[in-house]
């Protein structure tokens, strides 16, 4: 038997999914906004000014001396020269086991080649061999015809003999 729902709780149940759509597209729409404002508001613009020894600075801040601007100049610069030199670096290894592994590859397939090249002089050995051995002797079958005598003359003579016996009984 089928079960129906009451009214009531369907206007609810469609009253609590119109209610949960709207908080979600009201969230989804002020997280969007969120996100286009806030970095907008959170540059703030540097501030550089040259003041000498006992003159009072015109903001708050960090005050660098030249020798500690040139110490973070130089380890950017620094930075950029480690970052290039792993990068060759590891570029170079990875070519020379590139390298590596093709001269392996290529020393596998010469001593491969030279195997199957002697397994194939041998075999073309074998079969010269044989060839020379059936063509030197053509239709060579004397002791085939003489061992087929013998039994032949065997046969018909124990043949010739039952015959004989047979005969006189």
């Amino acid at each position: 038997m089928i079960q129906r729902a009451e009214p009531h709780k369907l206007l609810v149940s469609s009253v609590l999914n119109w209610y949960t759509y709207m908080m979600m597209r009201l969230v989804s729409t002020l997280l969007a906004f969120l996100i286009i404002l806030i970095p907008v508001n959170s540059y703030s613009n540097p501030k550089v000014a040259e003041i000498k020894q006992g003159q009072k600075a015109p903001y708050n801040g960090i005050l660098y001396n030249y020798e500690a601007n040139a110490v973070l100049l130089a380890s950017k610069e620094k930075g950029q020269l480690e970052c290039s030199l792993q990068l060759k670096h590891s570029a170079a290894k990875e070519k020379a086991k590139c390298d590596m592994l093709t001269s392996t590859v290529k020393a596998s397939l010469e001593a491969t080649e030279k195997k199957y090249g002697a397994i194939l002089k041998i075999k073309n050995n074998q079969i010269n061999h044989l060839e020379k051995i059936t063509l030197d002797q053509p239709n060579a079958y004397s002791h085939w015809w003489f061992a087929g005598g013998l039994i032949s003359g065997v046969a018909l003579s124990l043949g010739i003999f039952y015959a004989a016996v047979k005969v006189q009984k």
